[in-house]
Parts: structure tokens; C-alpha cells; sequence
């Protein structure tokens, strides 16, 4: 009896990366069959486990900005992970969440992150944690950016 692995979307996007260095989303949408919308969340992904890295395009061109082009990296812990997105484990205590934002964005001290990728990354509500982020900014332990859309950053305190 032969068992077939089925790759996850994440995988058949980082073996895109790896046969097409160098990418747009587009490009590896039309590689791999996949919705650019669905390679896009997959490369966020990628890019979180250290598995692919974003070169920004130039801000600006005659047609407007340019897509990010992506490049696979080697794993760095050499494992492999199903980049699922942690399911929400039910209700939090009175501020758990606060918490759980805040060494994510600790964790991530030079990222300006948005609300709703701090949400997606916890499998939580972007509503929630933008609700947590304010009281955070409230309390001095986030700084919000200027501009829009809203972004976050940890506050480096300095001795």
C-alpha cells in the first residue's frame, strides 16, 4: 500500500518560490494554480517562518506601485511546518488578549504591523484587537504610526 502526501497550499507555494526565485504573487499564482489572494496570505506566512523574503518594489512607476517580489530562504530550524492559522481556543479572560497582542508585537520590534494582521497571525478578531491596541497605545507600551491604514509598533524603551 503507497500513502500520497498531499503538500499543503503553503508548501505548493514555497516549491513555486524555490523554482521561480524572484516572483510576484501573480507569477507564482499562474505557477501553482492558485487564487493570488491565496498565495498572497501564503507568502505572509512564509515570510513568518522565516521561509521567504519580500524585496518591496519602488513606491512609485509609470503605472503606479509595482508588486513585492518574493525569494525562497532556507529553513533556518531545518523542520517543517504546515503554516496552518492557530485556531481560536475559545474565549480569552479579561485581558488575555491584551497580553497575547502585545508580545506579538514585542516580538516584532522594528515591524510596523495593522490590526488585522496582528488578528490573523492569532487566529483572533481584528475588531478585538484593535480595541487591545488602542488600550496598549492608551498604556505606553504601543506606539501608533502615522498615516493610515492604522499601524502598530512596539515601544522601545530606552534606559
Amino acid at each position: 500500500m503507497t500513502t500520497t502526501v498531499i503538500p499543503t497550499t503553503t508548501d505548493a507555494v514555497y516549491e513555486a518560490l524555490v523554482q521561480n526565485p524572484d516572483s510576484t504573487p501573480a507569477a507564482l499564482a499562474e505557477a501553482t494554480g492558485l487564487v493570488r489572494a491565496t498565495v498572497s496570505r501564503a507568502l505572509v506566512v512564509l515570510e513568518e517562518e522565516a521561509r521567504a523574503a519580500r524585496r518591496p518594489s519602488p513606491k512609485s512607476g509609470r503605472r503606479g506601485r509595482q508588486p513585492d517580489r518574493w525569494s525562497a530562504m532556507d529553513n533556518p530550524t531545518g523542520e517543517h511546518s504546515s503554516a496552518q492559522l492557530p485556531a481560536a481556543a475559545g474565549r480569552l479572560a479579561k485581558g488575555e488578549l491584551r497580553s497575547l497582542v502585545l508580545d506579538h508585537v514585542r516580538s516584532r520590534p522594528d515591524r510596523e504591523m495593522t490590526p488585522g494582521a496582528i488578528a490573523k497571525a492569532l487566529g483572533r478578531s481584528p475588531g478585538a484587537v484593535a480595541n487591545a491596541l488602542v488600550r496598549l497605545t492608551t498604556d505606553n507600551e504601543v506606539v501608533e504610526m502615522p498615516g493610515a491604514p492604522r499601524r502598530y509598533r512596539w515601544k522601545v524603551r530606552r534606559r
